[in-house]
């Protein structure tokens, strides 16, 4: 997403804040969430990769299906996984090719 410039972008935002919170100290500590969240997911995301081979949306999906014994719907799945509906074939896909053994409802 690019906006034209900086002041439309602060004005975009100065709209939300100031219908999402009450006041000036909530955006402070929303940042302070998503700065550490932010940070956690992309090392956790590297790491997996380096370590196991796996991204993030592929951990979590093969996470999933071996909470409930290696099978879902697509639809449970979607409900249950960290990743959006619209990625989730894609993931299944590569769960396939990577030679691991995934039945999909």
């Amino acid at each position: 997403m690019q906006l034209s410039g900086q002041a439309d972008a602060a004005a975009l935002l100065g709209r939300i804040v100031a219908g999402a919170f009450p006041n000036p100290r909530g955006l402070d500590a929303w940042r302070s969430l998503l700065r550490p969240h932010a940070t956690l997911l992309r090392q956790l995301a590297t790491d997996l990769v380096k370590e196991v081979g796996l991204t993030l949306g592929n951990f979590d999906v093969l996470a999933q299906l071996a909470q409930v014994g290696g099978e879902l719907r697509m639809s449970e799945l979607a409900a249950q996984a960290y990743s959006a509906i619209r990625e989730l074939s894609a993931l299944a896909s590569a769960l396939h090719k990577a030679a691991i053994d995934c039945t999909f409802g």
